[in-house]
């Protein structure tokens, strides 16, 4: 376990377990959902931290064809015959760099969990404001490679949080998009000033309409080549996820990266602000 600290702010990171960020605290207050243990992070691996979702989501079947080829994901969502979450949120990162408050990790894909080579690197920065969560995707391999990328941020207990949404993707029952986009309810429409989400049941998926989102009195930021925001809240917690494509990307509309080319998605979780 990789622990930094600058000023009031501290994190902890699994560098053997998906880099997730385990623990993230401002002046000892819990901002992320945190496992009570291995065994509880294991057990709930995407409910706790904020593990890297590669591809995100819900991915129909565990299929899907790119350039006239069918590839096949594990799946570990029997009761919807889906692909959740993608393949790497538990796999084991080499720590390229460490500092007291900095780590890089790295992970290199060669004929493994996904039908890609591929290098993704997971960068930590702390400074008294606040952490950078940075990420660094390369297609190490000779031809193109289709993903899609997302964070299952969780946070711990919130009272209050916002976030700017678009229209809403219709899902069936399997929680897959049909194709047809909503307009949002007026209980949806209430996020974007904010609102306490203890009383709700929240669960859907949406065009992003901003790239801010305060938790309390923090603020989530990410970079704007994340396109849709996926939300879902449970007893003591709320997921705000960041997603660089619609759910089921890979049979709808993939991000693609030539050979030996790099993409590059950050969060920053900020320092007190004042609603």
């Amino acid at each position: 376990m990789l622990e930094l600290k600058c000023s009031k702010w501290s994190a902890k990171i699994d560098e053997t377990f998906g880099a997730d960020l385990v623990s993230l605290r401002y002046d000892g207050h819990r901002i992320l959902l945190e496992p009570e243990n291995r065994h509880a992070l294991e057990n709930s691996p995407f409910i706790n931290g904020s593990p890297i979702l590669f591809p995100p989501n819900r991915t129909e079947d565990g299929v899907f064809a790119f350039e006239g080829r069918e590839y096949h994901l594990p799946v570990n969502e029997k009761r919807f015959n889906v692909n959740l979450h993608g393949v790497l949120y538990d796999v084991p990162f080499s720590v390229v760099e460490v500092t007291d408050r900095s780590a890089r990790l790295a992970f290199e894909n060669e004929g493994g969990p996904y039908p890609f080579d591929f290098r993704i690197e997971r960068l930590f920065s702390l400074d008294e404001n606040g952490l950078t969560d940075t990420i660094l995707l390369k297609n190490t391999s000779d031809h193109p490679m289709p993903f899609a990328l997302a964070f299952h941020t969780t946070f711990d207990n919130p009272d209050f949080f916002s976030v700017q949404l678009g229209r809403s993707y219709e899902r069936n029952d399997r929680y897959l998009p049909t194709g047809r986009m909503m307009a949002l309810t007026e209980t949806e429409k209430s996020f974007a000033y904010g609102c306490n989400p203890k009383s709700l049941i929240i669960s859907g998926a949406y065009e992003s309409n901003g790239t801010e989102c305060r938790i309390d009195d923090f603020l989530f930021s990410v970079s704007d080549n994340f396109s849709d925001w996926v939300l879902f809240n449970g007893d003591g917690f709320i997921c705000i996820e960041p997603h660089s494509n619609t759910v089921n990307a890979l049979n709808i509309s993939p991000s693609v990266l030539k050979s030996q080319e790099i993409t590059r998605f950050s969060m920053r979780f900020s320092n007190i602000v004042h609603r």
